[in-house]
């Protein structure tokens, strides 16, 4: 009796994803001048994800 075999396939990709950073309000120096920057969010890269499909 033959039996067909059973072929899987698996995916494995990375990605990265974005996560936003809180930067505090502070003051520097531009032109000679002091300038107050407010907080806002900053985006940067995240660490890499592994994403397994069946």
């Amino acid at each position: 009796m033959k039996r067909n075999p059973v072929l899987t396939v698996s995916l494995y990709y990375e990605f990265r994803t974005y996560k936003a950073i809180k930067v505090k309000a502070h003051k520097r120096f531009r032109n000679g001048k002091v300038v107050k920057v407010n907080s806002h969010y900053r985006r940067v890269w995240g660490r890499p994800v592994m994403d397994i499909e069946p």
